[in-house]
């Protein structure tokens, strides 16, 4: 998953403060990680791998859509095509997040 910003992309200078789209790359990042973690935990643990049947598929789907608004985000020339990547990324993550909270529990 390509979740920080390439080299001339949205981040030229590292002294600037992060922008949302940064923000949604950190945060995409992390979950993206959790997700790789609990897959690989689910082989060993049985009621892991019981929520992972039900809820796993989901949870990915989540994870691929989140890197598909992530990819047309870097596309954006302006405002009026972020702005609502911006919103849906958000919401992504949002309900990502909310799928492996299920894992989890």
């Amino acid at each position: 998953m390509r979740s920080t910003p390439s080299k001339g992309g949205i981040a030229n200078h590292p002294d600037d403060p992060l922008d949302d789209v940064e923000y949604i790359c950190i945060a995409a990042d992390l979950l993206q990680r959790m997700f790789v973690e609990l897959q690989s935990l689910s082989v060993g643990n049985p009621t892991l791998a019981r929520a992972w049947a039900g809820h796993g598929s989901t949870a990915y789907a989540h994870l691929r859509t989140l890197q598909e608004t992530i990819d047309r985000l870097f596309g954006a020339e302006d405002l009026l095509v972020a702005a609502p990547l911006i919103r849906r990324a958000t919401a992504v993550i949002s309900w990502f997040a909310n799928d492996i909270n299920k894992l989890t529990l």
